[in-house]
């Protein structure tokens, strides 16, 4: 999770993330959940409060 965290502050979208951390495509629910868990908020609003926007 803390990689996958990494990931977001670039600038990746939940899903490509979902991807990179070891979640199938039909997992992007069950690490959103995960994410949650761990962190307590969602990727999304996890990356908007945290995101530097270097990713195009």
């Amino acid at each position: 999770m803390e990689y996958a965290s990494e990931l977001l502050h670039l600038g990746y979208k939940s899903s490509e993330v979902a991807i990179k951390v070891g979640y199938g495509e039909k997992s992007i629910i069950e690490f959103n959940k995960m994410f949650q868990k761990h962190f307590g908020i969602t990727p999304k609003k996890y990356q908007m409060r945290h995101s530097v926007k270097v990713r195009n």
